[in-house]
Order: C-alpha cells, then structure tokens, then sequence
C-alpha cells in the first residue's frame, strides 16, 4: 500500500466488527491510494465506506478513538481531523465523555454550510451564481411540479404567507429569509438528490452575499412567487420552469443595472 502502510493489525477486536481490511482492499482496487489525496482523506474514504458496508444507522457508536487507530495502524491527530471533517459535513457528531456516532447527514445542509467558504476564497462573482442558479432551479421547479407531494404543497403555501405578510409588514429581512426558504424548499422536493444538492450549495452563496435592494422590488418578486408556486401546485411542469426562469433572468438583469461592486461584500453576522 502507498499511503504510509495504513494496513489493520489483526487483533481479536478487529477480526470481528472492526475489520477494515476488506474495506482498504477494495479501496485500493478502486484507485482509493492514487494521485494527491492527503492520509486524512484517505481516512475519511475509509470511515465512509464502513459506515456504508456496515448499514450503521444515525446514533450508532463508532469504534473508539484508540479502537480505530489500532485497527487503520494510523495516528491518533491523523484520525482525529478524519473524525472532525466528518462532523463538519454532518456524518458523525461528537458526544462529550461518549465517542463519535453516526449523524443524520443532510447533503444539502453541508453545501450551505461551505457557502461562507466557496465565496471567501474562491470569490464567485454575483453573475456566475446567477446564471447558475437559472439552469439549476428552472428543472427544479419543473420536477417539484411533477414530484412534490401534498405535505410538500402545504409547507410551501406556508413559506409564501409567511413572504406575504413580510412583505405587506415591510419586514426586509424576514421576507429575505421566506424567499431563501421558498426556492430551498422547492429543490428539497423536486425529487432530485443531486440537483437539490447543487441548488442548496448555490442558494448558501446567494444570501450569504449582501446588497441594497429597494422596498418597492418586493412587489413584482412576490407576485412571480406566487405564479411558480401555482404551477407547482397544479401540476403545470412547464409553466414552473418557464416562470422561475422568467424570475431569475429578472434578478439576473435587475442586479446588472442596481449592483455596485462595493454592496457586494460578505454579510456580518
């Protein structure tokens, strides 16, 4: 093995439910040990596929710390940051004086957690998050209109009163909040892990950026809310795709002729 002899002891421990050594097989055989990954992500890979092999259900307890280094013959700082950007991602969590469990991991809430990130040192601009936002989201609606389910409806008629009443109380950020969850809502139940994935990530960049938006542009917004979540609600896949694309092109051009550079900046919590 070319990744600093990350090969499992054979322990009586080991040789039972923690046996890794068909797990490290079988991610060298998938290429798991070529090109520039570092030892804690092929750590992570490894965890991953454990987890995954043995069908370990959220709040199941991992093996402990001293446990797994014995069985990956690694160190305990090398496993720790493992461990940790797991937790980061939401498969496993801590438990003070307990161990590590496995976490409910939610995809789309650990892209939104990386949007701070993406957009402090990788400096998406306002028009690339846009106009990817308007491929995304126009399918999303589309499939939401052809997937979402009754409760789905429900939720999402509550998110737009909750808009309206922002919206008629002149309440800026509460109505930025119902806006951010409508459109998050919508990708949540198109039917489409991977795309829901993709929106989330790119809804975190959108609102983790801050701008000047006047009152009198909630109006024509809220009115194109209703018209998608119409569609959405009657079935009508085309005309969710073909009025959340309407409405994005309308941000997309608003944006180019209100933006100044310097309204662009990273909100301050």
């Amino acid at each position: 093995m070319t990744y600093d002899n990350m090969t499992t002891r054979k322990t009586a421990a080991q040789s039972n439910k923690y046996d890794f050594s068909t797990i490290i097989s079988r991610y060298d055989r998938l290429g798991g040990n070529y090109g520039k990954t570092s030892k804690v992500e092929q750590i992570v890979s490894i965890l991953v596929e454990y987890i995954k092999s043995n069908n370990l259900e959220p709040g199941t307890k991992l093996p402990n710390e001293k446990e797994l280094c014995s069985a990956l013959n690694i160190s305990s700082r090398s496993l720790r940051e493992a461990l940790i950007t797991l937790a980061t991602l939401g498969l496993l969590e801590a438990r003070h004086g307990s161990g590590w469990y496995v976490g409910k991991f939610d995809p789309a809430n650990s892209l939104r957690v990386m949007a701070p990130i993406i957009q402090g040192f990788w400096k998406s601009s306002w028009e690339e998050i846009m106009y990817s936002r308007l491929a995304i989201e126009s399918v999303t609606a589309y499939l939401a209109a052809r997937n979402i389910t009754s409760d789905g409806i429900a939720e999402l008629e509550q998110i737009l009163k909750g808009m309206e009443n922002a919206y008629q109380k002149e309440l800026h950020e509460d109505y930025r909040r119902f806006d951010r969850l409508f459109h998050q809502t919508i990708a949540e139940k198109c039917g489409n892990s991977i795309l829901a994935m993709q929106s989330s990530m790119l809804t975190g960049l959108y609102y983790y950026m801050t701008w000047w938006t006047p009152q009198d542009n909630m109006p024509t917004t809220f009115i194109t809310h209703q018209k998608i979540f119409h569609a959405i609600r009657d079935g009508q896949a085309d005309e969710a795709r073909q009025t959340m694309e309407k409405h994005l092109v309308y941000g997309l051009e608003w944006f180019g002729k209100n933006m100044r550079k310097e309204e662009l900046i990273p909100m301050q919590k």
